[in-house]
């Protein structure tokens, strides 16, 4: 009988999209079969990257590949102070990939080593987006997420000011995803942070 061929241009073509990266479940909606994924790994065709993720051989690992990989693993998106990297911002924490999922979501094969799971009712519109190949959260999203997690006001503050200078965010565009109803514990000081940068002249208002 003949051996199956996996359809090596299609999983190439999805890990190009993804840092070098396949889920078994994204390999499964290709057909390709556990027997085929296990002669792969053993033709070093495939090597493992996480709990039902695989990195194609010859893709490099890099930082932006490891916060695919907890994405995939966790069916969640980069948050957090994993978010603000992605976007560029440097963060004095050098911890652990924070994903964000949905609260419910079976979260199999995530363990405590590497990444921290976060868990959000919902995600409103908008809410997470992708950027350089990566799921993330929007950065609105992002500043009231690090609000909740307890970013002193100061630092909340310049925070902000980057994300309007780097153009991230826009003045406007942040007054209204606030004005908004949010069952949210930091929306008060992320409320009250955004009108000291745009009313309180540490940054002018576009």
């Amino acid at each position: 009988a003949m051996r199956e061929q996996p359809p090596l241009g299609h999983i190439d073509g999805i890990a190009r999209q993804q840092h070098g990266l396949i889920s078994r479940p994204q390999l499964r909606g290709l057909g390709v079969s556990d027997v085929v994924v296990r002669r792969m790994r053993r033709d070093r065709l495939l090597m493992v990257a996480g709990h039902g993720v695989y990195r194609l051989a010859g893709a490099r690992s890099t930082w932006e590949q490891t916060v695919v990989a907890a994405c995939l693993r966790s069916k969640g998106c980069a948050s957090h102070a994993t978010a603000l990297r992605v976007y560029g911002i440097r963060t004095s924490e050098r911890e652990a990939i924070n994903v964000t999922v949905l609260r419910g979501t079976r979260r199999s094969g995530i363990t405590s080593r590497g990444i921290k799971v976060h868990e959000t009712r919902s995600f409103g519109v908008n809410e997470v987006v992708t950027r350089n190949h990566i799921s993330v959260t929007a950065p609105k999203r992002t500043l009231l997420d690090m609000t909740d997690s307890g970013i002193p006001v100061g630092e909340l503050e310049v925070l902000i000011c980057e994300m309007l200078q780097r153009q991230l965010l826009q003045a406007a565009g942040l007054r209204s995803y606030l004005d908004a109803p949010h069952r949210r514990p930091g929306i008060n000081n992320l409320r009250s942070a955004v009108s000291t940068v745009l009313d309180g002249g540490a940054l002018e208002s576009p």
